[in-house]
């Protein structure tokens, strides 16, 4: 079936193992494994920000704020849910040493909130929101979201902390996948390419990019005598 598009909006849902293939979201996210190869969606993921519906292209700009994660179709009605944003293109695509930094994961999530997100999302937030941020002249980064089932209920508070204790990069989905035993149900994906925005996103987070991916802000602001020095968080 592929990659299908909404008409409206241009999302991207990533509905079956072609597309997730087609998309080298098998490859570079989930290993080329039948599992992922032969994967057939039970519903559509959408993200919602600031009200408004994700698009297969969305600037830096507009994804600073956390989204409103909304599904249609087929859940199970007792079940408890995972849902991940993901960026395997750091700091580029075509030098992704930092593969993955993941920028978002919730875990037992009910289904109810997820058919009805008006009322109220509920779930464990085990990395808090950070939008993306790709550095300049990094080129197009993928942002893979993926919703995952709950094999066996709900999730250790202690090794969900401890699995993420050397922060958000770098990281394997699949791994942690399987090793909480998560069932892929989902996948939407969207790029976004570095704005002005980005700048002032690593100042927050004290980073300064490689010198092949500064802005030229970022180069001048580095020649100054009292230009921080590099940290080792890479950009997202």
């Amino acid at each position: 079936m592929g990659a299908a598009l909404c008409g409206a909006c241009g999302s991207v849902h990533l509905v079956d193992g072609k597309a997730l293939t087609d998309a080298g979201v098998v490859g570079d996210v989930l290993p080329n494994k039948p599992t992922y190869t032969n994967f057939s969606a039970d519903c559509s993921l959408d993200l919602i920000f600031a009200g408004r519906r994700f698009k297969k292209t969305m600037t830096p700009a507009s994804t600073q704020v956390a989204p409103v994660v909304e599904v249609s179709g087929k859940l199970d009605a007792k079940g408890l849910y995972t849902f991940v944003l993901t960026d395997p293109d750091a700091p580029s695509r075509k030098d992704p040493l930092f593969r993955e930094f993941v920028h978002h994961v919730i875990v037992d999530i009910p289904a109810a909130a997820l058919l009805h997100p008006g009322s109220k999302a509920v779930g464990r937030e085990v990395l808090g929101y950070v939008g993306p941020a790709p550095p300049y002249n990094s080129g197009p980064h993928r942002y893979v979201a993926m919703l995952f089932l709950q094999s066996r209920g709900e999730v250790s508070k202690a090794a969900t902390a401890s699995y993420f204790a050397s922060g958000r990069v770098p990281h394997r989905i699949a791994e942690f996948a399987s090793m909480f035993d998560l069932k892929l149900v989902a996948v939407s994906l969207f790029q976004a390419e570095w704005d002005s925005t980005c700048d002032e996103s690593h100042k927050k987070i004290k980073f300064v990019p490689p010198m092949q991916y500064r802005s030229p802000t970022q180069l001048a602001e580095s020649q100054k005598p009292s230009a921080a020095p590099s940290v080792a968080e890479p950009a997202k």
